[in-house]
């Protein structure tokens, strides 16, 4: 759609948006903590901004934060009233007209004066992060011209997972307070979220997209929105609303309060209008079976000893816990009916809340805390979250390279990323450039990387070690001139080895290198030393490979001089060098610092040797070196293999490309949430060969139920949902001395038609899976939509098996970048999950 020419005359705010941002919302404890960050008046006001298109143009627009900092607006003007101004008392804040997710420029229904042409907002819940000070985004890497000699004032607000609002500051005064705060409603969203029930965030979040007249009350029509929005289809919808409406005394015409619609959504899901599906909740299922039809509170030493012991597993559980966690269970805001609280004890309705809620995550939340005890070993001893061919946005023949890669691929919990680099042309100013060679990807300055890198740092100076994996195919002078830009730019952020030690010595440890960047690329500059030669079907020639034909390779052979080495001033910054992989009994002999680069088809080909016996001495040579694999070449629409098989063997950099959001990205999400998702997580003894692998195991599971359920890529709009569950296993196997990778699928259930926001599958029947390797299996759910055409993923969750725990536990769903934001965040399954303990 296009936007109208800006000017003078043009930049007032219509009416009806005056209007939106009077509704007052439905409060919860959400509320009262975001109300309390404060705020100055210039902010809520507006703060003058120039902000970046798609395309790279730039626009006059204000940007301001409501009063109750629930939501960011952009607008073309002030949003002001005259002279007594205007009250942002909003949660959602606008009522939004959107034919997609929310945040998304929009021509507001209704608006026909006052030339104003888009309002757009984004909800404190969409809100994933905020970078500051960097060309990080493919919009500002168009505008670069214009924006390069104001770094300074860029601010990038990142929402929907990786979309982004790219505006320029220039007062810094405002432009730091405006930071502060946006980072406060992130901070203080996250923090007390928890404290309100998952389906009353739904309708918070959804309710100025449906509250059409903004009276902050829902009629016959509007509720028949929201069940769409919800994906709760109901027969009859007209006929229960008014027949509710009668009940509480309320006119249909006049409509209901927020609480009246939960309590009214409540009945219709407990099947209270539809006597055949009565007591259908899974929940009322567990809890009759644990503790019996006719109880409708249950104590804290019953809970302990029944639920929690005896059907949870969790046998070091003290009474206390429960006390504390029923206190804040009964604290929770949500709305029901005529519910009554008992101290100590809890109910039905709690209880039903407590099995969706993330204490009882499926995925261990001791192992997903951040440990700083557990990474003061040397860095070979940790899964390292890597990227493979970083600068990519799409396929690896003609896709765009964007710097904007690196930053999804750092938000992610990436902490190694790859740089190809290459000599640069008269266009960029003979500077070395990022490309993937001999393919007509496009180009980016190799420096533009280097300051993303060192914005990174600088906005997050805890990060532990990221590793730039260079693959080098340039001349000496720009080699040099790489070298300088990593001194210049990254400045004491950048670790510089100590020769003798790194030769002789232990690795360093993550935790000695917080708030550091590291080299890997070749060091010394032998030429006996060359790196891996890749096999056929491999696209990158000789990683690391600084002798490969670049132009001035070709030049130096033509003229029949040597092979032209790495230029001392570079490999005086590189810690991580590069040899070429012959056997594990000869390399194990090297200094701990040099290291393998193995394409994908030769893993398979490495562990068949032998009978077998290269795994063991594989990960014997990964517990004191380092190792990183990559994509095959024939991968030219930028796929991935799976990691496991990478994994079992040690490996630490098991790159992947981020640009695509595939099972093997989704398990590399699910391991790395360990530890804090820091990027570094210890590897387990067997696969430190510390000790000898686990016995398998029979993995147990049924899908129970769901709750909030989105639409595919968070959609505003669509038919309802048709829900189901596929859970899969990936596994290492050891067949015969052969390691090999193995998958197979455990369970997927029958369709759910028209409902997600409370599917009830209840399956009776365990499914079994074999798990081979429980060091290394990861368990993957996959919400999909039934669709009679190709069905859609919705949402995903990965789980490493040796993270999961027994009982009946909840599954967080994730979005596909690897986010719960917006309608994500409020996904849940249930499920019953068993296995014999090791």
């Amino acid at each position: 759609m296009p936007t109208k020419t800006l000017g003078a005359s043009s930049l007032t705010l219509g009416a009806e948006t005056r209007d939106w941002t009077r509704v007052v919302a439905p409060g919860t404890y959400v509320s009262e903590a975001l109300a309390g960050i404060s705020s100055p008046q210039s902010v809520q006001k507006g703060i003058k901004a120039t902000k970046v298109a798609r395309r790279g143009q730039l626009a006059k627009r204000v940007l301001t934060i409501s009063e109750d900092r629930y939501a960011l607006f952009v607008t073309h003007k002030k949003l002001s009233n005259g002279k007594k101004g205007v009250s942002f008392r909003v949660a959602s804040t606008l009522k939004t007209p959107f034919k997609a997710i929310r945040g998304i420029f929009v021509q507001p229904a209704g608006i026909t004066g006052g030339g104003e042409s888009f309002v757009r907002y984004i909800d404190v819940a969409d809100i994933n992060g905020v970078q500051e000070g960097v060309i990080g985004t493919q919009k500002l890497e168009l505008a670069q011209d214009k924006l390069d000699k104001k770094r300074d004032e860029i601010v990038t607000i990142i929402h929907h997972g990786n979309r982004t609002v790219d505006v320029a500051l220039a007062n810094p005064e405002k432009r730091t307070e405006f930071m502060r705060v946006v980072k406060e409603m992130i901070d203080v969203y996250q923090d007390t979220k928890s404290r309100v029930g998952n389906e009353e965030l739904l309708l918070r979040y959804i309710w100025y997209d449906v509250d059409a007249n903004r009276d902050g009350s829902i009629g016959l029509k509007e509720f028949s929105k929201i069940l769409l929005r919800i994906n709760l289809k109901k027969k009859n919808a007209s006929k229960i609303f008014k027949k509710y409406c009668k009940e509480v005394g309320e006119s249909s015409n006049v409509g209901i309060s927020y609480h009246q619609l939960m309590c009214l959504i409540q009945r219709i899901k407990s099947g209270h209008y539809d006597d055949a599906k009565k007591d259908i909740l899974s929940s009322n299922i567990i809890w009759d079976s644990v503790f019996g039809s006719e109880v409708t509170h249950v104590s804290s030493e019953d809970f302990l000893n029944h639920f929690l012991v005896a059907t949870q597993h969790e046998t070091n559980a003290k009474l206390t816990d429960v006390q504390f966690m029923f206190m804040e269970i009964n604290d929770m805001e949500i709305n029901r009916e005529n519910e009554e609280i008992r101290q100590n004890h809890i109910s039905r309705t709690r209880f039903e809340m407590f099995l969706h809620h993330e204490s009882n995550d499926a995925y261990d939340p001791k192992k997903q805390e951040f440990d700083q005890a557990t990474l003061n070993e040397p860095i070979s001893k940790y899964w390292i979250n890597s990227s493979h061919n970083t600068y990519l946005t799409g396929d690896q023949l003609r896709s765009a390279s964007s710097v904007e890669c690196y930053m999804n691929a750092l938000r992610r919990g990436c902490k190694c990323l790859e740089l190809d680099c290459w000599d640069g042309e008269n266009k960029f100013n003979n500077v070395p450039v990022v490309f993937h060679g001999y393919t007509l990807t496009s180009k980016i300055a190799f420096e533009e990387i280097i300051l993303a890198v060192k914005g990174y740092v600088k906005s997050n100076p805890d990060t532990y070690p990221i590793i730039l994996s260079l693959e080098n195919h340039c001349s000496h002078p720009y080699q040099s001139s790489m070298a300088k830009m990593l001194k210049d730019i990254l400045g004491i952020s950048l670790w510089c080895p100590d020769k003798a030690e790194i030769e002789h010595g232990n690795l360093p440890s993550p935790e000695s290198l917080r708030g550091k960047v590291i080299v890997k690329g070749k060091r010394p500059p032998e030429t006996k030393e060359e790196e891996e030669k890749e096999l056929p079907t491999n696209d990158e020639p000789e990683e690391d490979d600084p002798y490969d034909e670049t132009n001035s390779g070709r030049a130096a052979k033509a003229a029949g001089g040597k092979k032209p080495k790495i230029v001392k001033e570079l490999a005086d910054l590189t810690l991580f060098h590069g040899t070429k992989y012959t056997s594990f009994q000869t390399s194990i002999a090297e200094p701990p610092s040099h290291m393998h680069s193995i394409c994908e088809p030769k893993i398979d080909k490495i562990l068949s040797k032998d009978d077998g016996a290269n795994a063991k001495l594989w990960r014997s040579y990964n517990a004191n070196h380092m190792t990183r694999t990559y994509p095959s070449g024939v991968r030219i629409n930028s796929s991935n293999y799976n990691p496991v098989l990478a994994w079992s063997t040690g490996s630490q950099l098991v790159a992947l490309n981020f640009q695509t959001a595939d099972t093997p990205l989704l398990l590399n999400d699910g391991l790395f949430k360990q530890n804090g998702n820091c990027g570094y997580v210890k590897k387990p003894d067997s696969v430190l060969g510390q000790s000898g692998m686990k016995s398998s195991t029979q993995l147990r599971i049924r899908i129970l139920c769901g709750s909030c359920l989105p639409k595919p890529n968070g959609a505003t709009e669509g038919e309802y949902i048709d829900p189901y569950v596929l859970v899969a296993v990936h596994d290492v196997k050891n067949e015969n001395g052969k390691e090999s990778y193995v998958t197979s699928k455990v369970l997927e259930t029958k369709t759910e038609d028209d409902n997600g926001f409370c599917p009830m599958w209840n399956q009776t029947k365990f499914e079994t899976a074999t798990i081979h390797n429980p060091d290394v299996a990861m368990i993957e759910f996959s919400l999909q939509e039934s669709d009679p055409l190709i069905d859609d993923n919705v949402a995903n969750a990965s789980i490493p098996f040796s993270c999961l725990r027994r009982g009946y536990r909840s599954i967080q769903l994730y979005d596909t970048h690897n986010t719960r934001s917006g309608p994500f965040g409020f996904a849940t399954l249930v499920v019953e999950i068993d296995y014999d303990p090791s």
